[in-house]
């Protein structure tokens, strides 16, 4: 019997856990998106430096990046694409161009490169858009529902699974030759 509770008490705290855990997945997805680039920081400057170089992630894993360094500025500036085609950026900013960057100046202190580009700008002509960034962040609201409608799915199965194998006094037929 104390069995069962404690099973069903983990059962409950870890639906909770995973509840809390995708509601926040979608909650950080949902304030990355319409982001407002009078928030970010702000820089015009001439690009010294830009090209394609390795990352090191959260996990260990390298991924490719698009860097930018600007002469006012120490830290470089850096694009992550999941399909990491990077050459469009390559060919369209050039070493001496002008820029007006926007960017957070959020510093990882695991990384080599510590702010994240959100858009450019050469001659007011938007070269790197920031609903680039606000796709990329949008999967965390895609993980966020998708894991809320697995741990819904999880929940129905298990209580449905629950009360199958339990013999419910209320739904025991009486015949005639039982007794009552």
């Amino acid at each position: 019997m104390l069995k069962k509770r404690y099973r069903k008490a983990q059962f409950i705290v870890e639906l909770i856990l995973l509840t809390i855990i995708f509601s926040l997945c979608i909650l950080i997805g949902f304030e990355s998106q319409n982001l407002d680039l009078k928030e970010a920081d702000k820089i015009t400057s001439i690009v010294a430096d830009r090209g394609i170089d390795s990352e090191r992630g959260i996990k260990g894993k390298t991924a490719k990046i698009f860097y930018i360094k600007l002469k006012n500025l120490d830290q470089r500036l850096t694009v992550f694409r999941t399909f990491r085609n990077y050459d469009t950026f390559v060919q369209k900013i050039n070493i001496g161009d002008t820029v007006t960057v926007y960017y957070y100046s959020r510093i990882y202190p695991k990384k080599n490169i510590d702010f994240t580009l959100l858009q450019l700008e050469r001659n007011r002509i938007i070269l790197i858009p920031k609903s680039k960034y606000e796709n990329k962040e949008s999967l965390g609201i895609y993980v966020g529902i998708g894991g809320l409608i697995g741990t819904f799915l999880f929940f129905i199965y298990n209580r449905k699974k629950h009360f199958r194998s339990r013999k419910n006094p209320a739904t025991i037929r009486l015949t005639k030759d039982q007794p009552v």
